[in-house]
């Protein structure tokens, strides 16, 4: 690639990041100020009403307690008890999003060894999960292509790009859409809560704002856990797959053109050239 190319492409990202950014901005700003105002008011009319047995000083302390607690996985009253974070099925869980880097941020190692280990454990496990995730996606294509083929064996040229959009289409939905059903009925999520959550653990992303298994019952927390890993790592297979195949293509067409380009400009040259021969020899 041409390094005018690459430094376009640069130029493109940085826009594309500057205008998303102003997007996301605009659209949760002023929920923040609201939710800030609201928590500030609350804090307030607390303080007011026991003021006689509890500053302001002594608030914040116990605010900071909980909220360090709670950032950490851990959320425990008289009445309230978080589920632990740290059992095996929880812990594979959260081995598997560091392997993949999904990393949703909800659940994290605060131990000196922990973090150590995660570090070591990441550099090991991304290569290996991603050469596992190419390959599968190699074989899931080989699959679904074979099948696609049988029932036509000639293709035109644009009737095949078409049918391959479609196939693309038909199982990117059939990995979001029908997943996305089972979280709002099991998770108690919106169905399009059910359906940002498949996106976004799919492109990798993990915001962490909504995480499966988090209310399940124990009695099933461990099965239901190990059937959304086998759909991500298919999942994840098959984006990996059309993220590759539409970066292919476009590295492709960029150089295609760039060998145009270099074509049509080395064509004078060439042509001068011959004239310059020409004349010479006429001479």
């Amino acid at each position: 690639m041409e390094r005018s190319t690459v430094c376009l492409l640069m130029v493109v990202n940085l826009m594309y990041v500057c205008i998303g950014a102003a997007i996301f901005m605009t659209l949760e700003s002023e929920n923040e100020t609201t939710t800030s105002s609201e928590i500030l008011s609350t804090v307030n009319t607390f303080l007011a009403n026991h003021s006689t047995c509890l500053s302001n000083k002594e608030l914040q302390k116990f605010l900071r307690k909980v909220l360090t607690a709670y950032q950490n996985g851990v959320f425990t009253t008289n009445e309230t008890r978080s589920a632990t974070q740290w059992d095996y099925p929880s812990s594979w869980f959260f081995a598997m999003t560091v392997t993949t880097t999904i990393g949703y941020g909800n659940q994290s190692p605060v131990t000196d060894g922990g973090r150590t280990f995660c570090i070591f454990y990441a550099l090991l496990g991304i290569p290996l999960t991603g050469i596992m995730l190419l390959g599968l996606g190699e074989k899931l294509k080989f699959i679904v292509y074979s099948i696609q083929n049988r029932k036509c064996t000639k293709y035109e040229k644009t009737e095949s790009f078409i049918k391959h959009i479609v196939l693309n289409v038909f199982i990117v939905g059939l990995l979001t859409l029908l997943p996305a059903l089972v979280f709002h009925l099991i998770e108690d999520w919106t169905y399009g809560e059910s359906v940002y959550y498949c996106f976004i653990t799919l492109f990798t992303i993990g915001f962490g704002d909504f995480v499966v298994a988090s209310n399940a019952e124990q009695n099933y927390k461990t099965l239901y856990k190990i059937l959304v890993n086998i759909w991500i790592y298919i999942g994840l297979a098959w984006f990996t797959t059309i993220i590759s195949y539409i970066s292919d293509k476009y590295t492709e067409s960029i150089t295609e053109r760039e060998d145009k380009y270099k074509i049509s400009n080395d064509l004078p040259i060439a042509e001068k050239s011959q004239k310059t021969s020409i004349k010479q020899a006429g001479m």
